[in-house]
């Protein structure tokens, strides 16, 4: 499988498997839109273990294009952004929100998608310990760590496929925007 084969058949069934595996009961769980944590996708929790291992690198990778799509759309274009979200899936990628005060966590803010491929790999974050310890999650922590995820070729494989299905998407739709300057956009906060 490659990347636009991946983007364009089996992101959306991922993205439903992963939204099963988070507790529906997790503070300030979201499904419309979707909001993703940064500790549901660190290594120490279980929830990415729900997707093939073949296919972990071009689901982060796809959610990082999807959240900083979104994230440019409010940013520079907030007069198109409502029809925007009438065309495409939302998904916002946000702070822990385990904390037990929103004032002691990032919960409920936007994160830079860039984090995403950060959280993949952070074997450091233990997510939800200490002050902020929620039993919730105990039945959801790894045994045994799971594998790196490898992204960077996939990632660079994306540029080109995502800057395609981005061009025929604001043609598509109507959207009034110009496709290199929203890109050139996109390109600016990589």
């Amino acid at each position: 499988m490659n990347f636009k084969e991946y983007f364009e058949t089996e992101f959306d069934k991922d993205l439903i498997i992963f939204k099963n595996a988070i507790p529906k009961r997790a503070k300030h769980y979201s499904e419309n839109p979707f909001t993703v944590q940064y500790f549901y996708l660190i290594p120490h929790y279980n929830f990415l273990t729900q997707i093939n291992s073949n296919n972990r690198a071009y689901f982060a990778v796809s959610l990082f294009w999807f959240v900083l799509i979104d994230q440019v759309t409010f940013t520079h274009f907030k007069d198109k952004y409502v029809m925007y979200c009438n065309n495409f899936s939302k998904i916002k990628f946000v702070g822990n929100c385990t904390a037990p005060s929103l004032m002691a966590s990032q919960c409920g803010h936007n994160q830079h998608p860039q984090l995403i491929l950060k959280a993949i790999n952070d074997y450091e974050n233990k997510g939800n310990e200490g002050a902020f310890y929620d039993k919730l999650f105990d039945d959801y922590i790894m045994k045994v760590p799971r594998e790196r995820i490898y992204y960077k070729e996939v990632f660079l494989e994306s540029k080109d496929i995502i800057e395609k299905n981005l061009n025929k998407f604001l043609s598509t739709n109507n959207l009034s925007i110009p496709s290199n300057l929203f890109w050139n956009m996109c390109l600016n906060e990589i």
